[in-house]
């Protein structure tokens, strides 16, 4: 079955990839906090002949221990948290999931959730564009080369960088917006 939670990424991020990190942010947390648990969906566009139209449709689902990914021909893919999906809090206020690199496991990628009562906005942290500025806030390390023969680097982090850097150059930025489905009780 495909990895859901990568083609989310990577659909709705163009050829960006995400930072890798040597370790995970903040507090471990053994469960989602109950603004940030419930049924999202997101409609991804699509063109077709210069026309844009809403294309598949993702549906996440959080729960007290676990992220729920299926898409509209019901491929599921579940994420419980454990040793390779650590969902961390940090400066107190920023709720992180961190997840092993599909590519480079040994390093993480790092997204802060942060919900409302309509919407939860899903922050990747991200390379190609930050680069330079992912520098800036982090010590990077080369730990080899792409398929397609690009440097990789892994980056060391601080919870106050981490937070000095989503909050000055990530937030606000790229993101993931996905609508609350409201359930009538």
């Amino acid at each position: 079955m495909k990895n859901i939670g990568f083609i989310l990424v990577t659909l709705l991020l163009g050829a960006c990839s995400l930072a890798k990190f040597s370790s995970y942010p903040g507090v471990v947390q053994t469960s989602f906090p109950q603004q940030l648990q419930g049924t999202y969906y997101l409609l991804m566009p699509t063109s077709i002949g210069g026309h844009k139209k809403a294309g598949d449709t993702l549906f996440y689902k959080i729960n007290q221990t676990s992220v729920v990914l299926m898409d509209s021909s019901a491929n599921l893919e579940e994420k419980p948290l454990g040793s390779s999906n650590v969902l961390t809090l940090v400066g107190g206020k920023y709720h992180v999931l961190s997840t092993n690199d599909t590519d480079w496991p040994a390093y993480w990628n790092c997204m802060v959730y942060m919900a409302d009562k309509k919407d939860i906005h899903i922050y990747p942290f991200i390379e190609q564009s930050t680069q330079s500025k992912l520098a800036k806030y982090f010590s990077k390390t080369f730990i080899g080369l792409s398929d397609n023969h690009d440097s990789v680097f892994a980056y060391t982090l601080t919870d106050e960088k981490f937070v000095r850097y989503f909050e000055k150059e990530v937030k606000g930025g790229q993101v993931l917006k996905l609508k609350r489905i409201k359930v009538k009780q």
